[in-house]
C-alpha cells in the first residue's frame, strides 16, 4: 500500500511525534534541505500557527514542495528555493533573526 504525502502528515501528526514534541508552543521552524517537504509540512500541520521555513536548492523538490503546500492549504509553509552552503549556512546560523524552536537540517553522505 503506497501512502500520498497529504495522508502520511495527517494520519502521524498526532501519533506519530516524539513525546518531547508534543506539547510545545512552537513558533518558528527551519528545514534546510526540505526535499518535497514532509518534516516541513508535517510540522505545519502540528502547529498550524507556527511559521515553517523550508530551503532546498533542487527545482524538481521545490516544485513538488510547493505543490504538496497547495494540495493541504498550508499557508504557514515558506518554500525558499535556494543553496546553502557551509558559509551561508553558518552566516544564516549566527543572523540574530534566526532563531527557531526547531531546525532540521538533514545530510546524507555516500
Amino acid at each position: 500500500m503506497r501512502f500520498t504525502l497529504s495522508h502520511v502528515v495527517y494520519v502521524s501528526a498526532e501519533k506519530d511525534m516524539p513525546e518531547w514534541w508534543t506539547g510545545k508552543d512552537v513558533v518558528r521552524v527551519l528545514d534546510i534541505g526540505s526535499n518535497e517537504g514532509f518534516f516541513s509540512l508535517h510540522c505545519a500541520t502540528m502547529w498550524p500557527h507556527a511559521r515553517v521555513v523550508s530551503v532546498d536548492g533542487d527545482d524538481y523538490w521545490m516544485g513538488r514542495h510547493n505543490l504538496h503546500i497547495a494540495e493541504l492549504g498550508a499557508t504557514n509553509n515558506y518554500a525558499c528555493k535556494t543553496k546553502l552552503d557551509e558559509e551561508k549556512l553558518e552566516a544564516l546560523m549566527r543572523a540574530p533573526a534566526a532563531t527557531f524552536d526547531l531546525q532540521f537540517i538533514l545530510r546524507c553522505v555516500a
